[in-house]
C-alpha cells in the first residue's frame, strides 16, 4: 500500500470508509425496517384465516428483501422500498372482496383462485407504475394535495387501530369488538397482558439507550412475558405465528395467476380498479420519500427512473409471492447511519434475505398477539401530526382558522370515506379532490419574475466601494417573485426554480410572497423543504412579503414554517434584499466595517472644500452617540437637526397603516440623514432608527443659521453639497426604478 502513494492510499480507505457506512446504513434500516414488513406482510392475508399468517409474514420478508435487491437501480440511491400500511389494507381489501365473490367454490380452490388474482393484481400495479415511468408521470405525485393524504394515512391507522383488538383481546377468529364481553364474547386476559407488556415495552424502548430498537424491545418482553404465562398455568395464552419455512422463494406460488379460470376477462375487470388505485398509491409513496432522501442528501433523483424500477421490482415480487412495496420513512434511517449509494440498497436487501433464509424457525415461535401489538404501535405512530396542527388551528381561532378548517375538512372527508366506503373508494374520492382542488386553483404561471442582485437592489444608500462590489457580485443574490395560488399544484414549480437558482451558485434566493393570494399545507411544506435543502447546501433562503397579519401568513406561523426561517423572513422586499446585500458584503469586507468611525473631513460633502473651510465647518457640529434600535428622529417631528453618519447603520422607516413599519431608506456611514426636512424646513416624513451602534455629527438648525450669518461661503457650499447628495440619491433612485428596483 505505501509503494502506491499517500494520495492513492487515502483515496482507497475513503471509498473502503463509505462501503462500510453504506452498508451500515443499509443494515441498520433493514433491522428498523424488517418488523413493520413483516405485520403489513401479515396484514394482507388477514381475510383468509390464522393459517395464512405465517404466508404473509414470509411474504413480508420477500418484499423486503428482493424489493431493495430488483429495484437497487432505481432513481434515488438510498431509498428503502418496504411494505406500506395503505397497500396492505388495499390488498386485504381485494382479497376479502375476492373470496366473497368466489364463495361458490370448494374452500380449497376459492382461496387458489383468490391468491392467484391478488398476485395478479400486484402484477398489474406494477405494470402500471412501469407504464407511468415510460411516459414521464413521475411528476404527477405533486398534484395530491396534504389532505388528501393526511387522510388516506389517518383513515389506514383507525382500520388498522380497530382490526387488531380483537386480536389483543384474544377473541375467536371472526369476532368483532361488538361481540366483546366477559360472558358472551369470548376473551383472554392472559392474551392481552402479553400484548399490552409488548405495546409498553414498544413505548417505552424510545427512551433506553441503546442501538436495539424499540419495536425489538416490545417484542422481547413481550415473548418473555407469553412464555413465562406459559409455564407458570401450564397453558399457552395464544397462538404461535405459524411454521415458517427457511429458504429462497421460488416463483411457483406467484405465477399461479398465469392459470387462471376461463373467466379471466370478469375477473380482470374486478381487480383493474384496485391495480390502478394500488399503482397511484405506491407510486406515490415512493416519490414522497425519494423526496426526503433527496432533500436529506442534497440531490435530486429522477422519478420517472425510480417508478421504473419500482414497477419492476413489484411484478417481479408478484412471482414470488411478495406483496406490494414501496418507499418509506426508514429511507432517513438509511442515511442517518451512513447510506449514501445504492450498497446500502443492496445491503438492507441482503440482510432480509438472511433472515428469509436462516432464521423462519425462530420467528415461527414468536406469539401471534406480539404482532398484533406492533400494528397498533405503528397505527397510532402513523397519525399524521400534520392533521393535529390544523385541528389546533382550526379550533384555536384566528383569521388563519378558516384555511386549517378548510383543509380539516377535506382530510375528514377522505377519511370518512376510507372507514364507511372502503380504501379503493378512499383513493379514488382523493384522486376527485386533487383534480377538483387543481382545477379551481390552477388558474395563472406562479413564477412572476426571476432576477439577480445586478438587476435590483434594496434602494440602501452605499458607499462607491459596496456598490461596486455589489454590482460585480450581485448575480450571488437572486430574487424569485410568485403570484397565485402557492399549493398542491404549484408547490413543485417554485421548488423546480429554486434548486435551479441553488445550483447556479446563488448564496442568497429572495422569495417574494407579497403577490400570494393563498398558502395550503403543500405550499408550506415545501417551504420548509427548500429552506432544509438551501441550509445544507450552504446557502439562504430568505422570504419576503411575510405580514404575520394577513391570515395566510399567519397559518404559516401556526403550523411552525417560519421557524424554520427565524430571522430570515421580512415584511418588505427592500428588507430582504439590504439583508442579502449586508450578507454578500460582510462575507467580503468584514462584518465590522461600518463600525470604525469616518473622520469629519472624509465625508463626500466635505471633500471640495478647503481644509480652513473644513476647520470652520467642523466646529458647528457634535458628536453624539446612539445605542441600536435607539431613534434619532421621529415621523411628524420638527426638522431640527441635519446627521453625518459617522459609524454604523440608519433605518428609516415610516408608518404604514394596517401592516407593519416600512424601511424606506437604509444609510450607510459616509453619508447625510435627515438632511431633506431641514432644506425644505417641514416635518419629519419617517422616524431614524440606529442599527447597531451609531455616532452622528450633529447641526441643529439654529447652527446652521449662524453659520449663514457668520460664515456665509462655507455655509453656500455646505448646502450646495447636500443638495449634490441628494440629487444624486434621487438619481440613484430614478435609474433603479426604470430597471427593477423593488421596494
Amino acid at each position: 500500500m505505501e509503494s502506491l502513494g499517500p494520495k492513492i492510499v487515502s483515496e482507497i480507505e475513503g471509498r473502503r470508509s463509505g462501503r462500510l457506512a453504506d452498508i451500515t446504513g443499509g443494515l441498520t434500516a433493514s433491522f428498523v425496517t424488517l418488523p413493520k414488513a413483516m405485520a403489513y406482510g401479515a396484514l394482507v392475508f388477514v381475510p383468509l384465516g390464522p393459517d395464512y399468517v405465517a404466508t404473509g409474514l414470509m411474504a413480508g420478508i420477500i418484499s423486503l428483501a428482493f424489493g431493495n435487491l430488483l429495484s437497487f437501480r432505481g432513481g434515488s440511491p438510498i431509498v428503502i422500498n418496504s411494505t406500506l400500511s395503505l397497500a396492505s389494507l388495499m390488498l386485504a381489501a381485494l382479497l376479502a372482496g375476492l373470496l366473497e365473490r368466489l364463495a361458490n367454490l370448494p374452500a380449497e380452490a376459492r382461496q387458489s383462485l383468490a391468491l392467484s388474482l391478488l398476485f395478479l393484481t400486484i402484477f398489474l400495479a406494477g405494470f402500471f407504475q412501469v407504464l407511468a415511468g415510460l411516459v414521464k408521470f413521475g411528476g404527477l405525485s405533486r398534484l395530491i394535495p396534504r389532505q388528501v393524504i393526511s387522510g388516506l394515512i389517518n383513515g389506514v391507522s383507525v382500520l388498522i387501530f380497530l382490526s387488531q383488538l380483537p386480536v389483543l383481546l384474544g377473541m375467536p377468529v371472526g369476532a368483532s369488538l361488538l361481540d366483546w364481553s366477559s360472558e358472551g364474547g369470548g376473551w383472554a386476559p392472559w392474551n392481552l397482558l402479553v400484548g399490552a407488556i409488548t405495546i409498553l415495552g414498544i413505548v417505552a424502548g424510545k427512551r433506553l439507550p441503546g442501538p436495539v430498537p424499540p419495536v425489538f424491545t416490545g417484542i422481547g418482553l413481550g415473548c418473555a412475558t407469553f412464555y413465562l404465562v406459559q409455564y407458570l398455568t401450564g397453558v399457552a395464552p395464544g397462538p404461535l405465528l405459524g411454521k415458517l419455512e427457511s429458504g429462497l422463494p421460488t416463483p411457483a406460488t406467484g405465477l399461479a395467476f398465469l392459470r387462471l379460470a376461463p373467466d379471466f376477462a370478469g375477473q380482470l375487470l374486478y381487480v383493474l380498479p384496485y391495480a390502478l388505485g394500488l399503482a397511484g398509491v405506491l407510486s406515490l409513496w415512493s416519490l414522497l420519500f425519494m423526496a426526503s432522501g433527496d432533500n436529506r442528501q442534497g440531490g435530486r433523483s429522477n422519478g420517472n427512473v425510480e417508478l421504473l424500477s419500482q414497477g419492476a421490482s413489484n411484478m417481479l415480487l408478484a412471482c414470488f409471492g411478495g406483496v406490494s412495496v414501496a418507499g418509506n420513512s426508514n429511507t432517513l434511517v438509511n442515511y442517518d447511519n451512513g447510506g449514501r449509494t445504492r450498497v446500502s440498497r443492496v445491503s438492507c436487501g441482503v440482510f432480509a434475505l438472511a433472515v428469509l433464509m436462516f432464521l423462519g424457525p425462530l420467528i415461527s415461535h414468536i406469539p401471534a398477539v406480539l404482532l398484533a401489538g406492533v400494528l397498533v404501535v405503528f397505527s397510532v405512530q402513523a397519525i399524521d401530526p400534520w392533521s393535529l396542527r390544523m385541528a389546533r388551528i382550526a379550533f384555536g381561532g384566528g383569521v388563519e382558522s378558516r384555511e386549517a378548517l378548510r383543509d380539516l375538512c377535506i382530510m375528514l372527508l377522505v377519511l370518512g370515506i376510507l372507514l364507511g366506503l372502503g380504501v379503493l373508494e378512499a383513493v379514488a374520492a382523493g384522486m376527485g379532490i386533487s383534480l377538483a382542488l387543481f382545477l379551481l386553483r390552477m388558474g395563472q404561471e406562479i413564477i412572476r419574475g426571476d432576477s439577480n442582485g445586478t438587476e435590483v437592489n434594496s434602494g440602501a444608500v452605499r458607499s462607491h466601494r459596496e456598490q461596486i462590489l455589489l454590482k460585480a457580485r450581485g448575480r450571488a443574490i437572486r430574487l424569485i417573485e410568485v403570484e397565485g395560488a402557492l399549493f398542491f399544484g404549484t408547490a413543485d414549480t417554485v421548488a423546480d426554480r429554486i434548486r435551479q437558482c441553488a445550483e447556479q451558485r446563488a448564496e442568497y434566493l429572495v422569495l417574494d410572497l407579497r403577490r400570494i393570494t393563498e398558502v395550503d399545507a403543500t405550499g408550506a411544506e415545501m417551504l420548509s423543504r427548500m429552506n432544509t435543502y438551501c441550509r445544507e447546501a450552504g446557502q439562504r433562503l430568505l422570504l419576503s412579503g411575510v405580514d404575520l397579519r394577513e391570515s395566510d401568513n399567519a397559518f404559516l406561523q401556526r403550523i411552525g414554517t417560519l421557524d424554520n426561517f427565524e430571522g430570515h423572513h421580512f415584511v418588505y422586499l427592500n428588507d430582504a434584499l439590504r439583508f442579502a446585500e449586508d450578507q454578500l458584503l460582510a462575507n467580503a469586507l468584514g462584518s465590522e466595517r461600518y463600525q470604525s468611525a469616518i473622520a469629519f473631513a472624509d465625508f463626500g460633502l466635505c471633500r471640495k472644500l478647503e481644509a480652513a473651510d473644513v476647520e470652520v465647518l467642523r466646529g458647528y457640529f457634535h458628536l453624539t452617540h446612539y445605542a441600536d434600535g435607539e431613534a434619532l428622529f421621529f415621523e411628524d417631528g420638527d426638522a431640527d437637526t441635519v446627521f453625518l453618519l459617522a459609524s454604523g447603520q440608519v433605518d428609516v422607516r415610516v408608518r404604514v397603516s394596517n401592516s407593519a413599519d416600512k424601511t424606506v431608506q437604509s444609510i450607510c456611514p459616509g453619508f447625510l440623514c435627515g438632511e431633506l426636512g431641514v432644506l425644505e424646513n417641514r416635518k419629519r416624513y419617517g422616524t431614524a432608527y440606529a442599527r447597531g451602534e451609531v455616532q452622528c455629527y450633529c447641526m441643529t438648525q439654529s447652527s446652521l443659521s449662524t453659520l449663514q450669518r457668520l460664515a456665509p461661503d462655507v455655509a453656500f457650499k455646505f448646502l450646495a453639497g447636500m443638495s449634490t447628495e441628494l440629487a444624486d440619491r434621487l438619481a440613484a433612485k430614478s435609474r433603479a426604478m426604470a430597471s427593477k428596483l423593488y421596494v
